[in-house]
């Protein structure tokens, strides 16, 4: 006889989240120069590392937009009281692989709610990488929807 519980399992009710990674976009007034080979490095609890695109680096050249659009699960393990430490670097490639610019991130209230992220170039306005943390399945908002406030 099958017995059913009273209690949800802790695994039903547990929210997945996920890192997007959506844009990367150089400044065509950018004081970082173009490169021929870039990827994204992404480090989780200091010691879990990730690239992203190191396999085929990309060519980035001032004033040029790549749409990245990259998913990655977070590891429960990462949350630690509700938060995620995490950063996110653009690495080069050359006669050795270096952190171009380095965005680091402690997401706190993970649970609570969604945000986007912008990372840009100290002493530039133009954002070089955007990207979403979110509860994962849940698409960001549509402008339209937003509240707008009045006077």
């Amino acid at each position: 006889m099958h017995k059913e519980s009273r209690y949800p399992s802790s695994q039903s009710s547990k929210k997945i989240y996920e890192l997007h990674i959506q844009n990367l976009a150089l400044s065509e007034f950018s004081k970082l120069q173009s490169q021929e080979k870039v990827f994204l490095r992404a480090t989780f609890d200091k010691d879990s590392v990730i690239d992203i695109g190191s396999a085929q680096p990309w060519p980035l050249n001032q004033g040029d937009s790549l749409e990245i659009d990259y998913k990655l699960d977070i590891n429960d393990a990462w949350v630690k009281n509700d938060q995620l430490e995490f950063k996110l670097e653009l690495m080069g490639e050359g006669w050795f692989t270096m952190a171009l610019v380095r965005c680091a991130q402690v997401a706190k209230e993970v649970s609570s709610y969604n945000r986007a992220y912008t990372c840009t170039i100290p002493g530039e306005k133009a954002p070089l990488l955007t990207y979403r943390l979110a509860e994962k399945g849940v698409p960001p908002p549509n402008k339209n929807q937003l509240p707008v406030a009045s006077n």
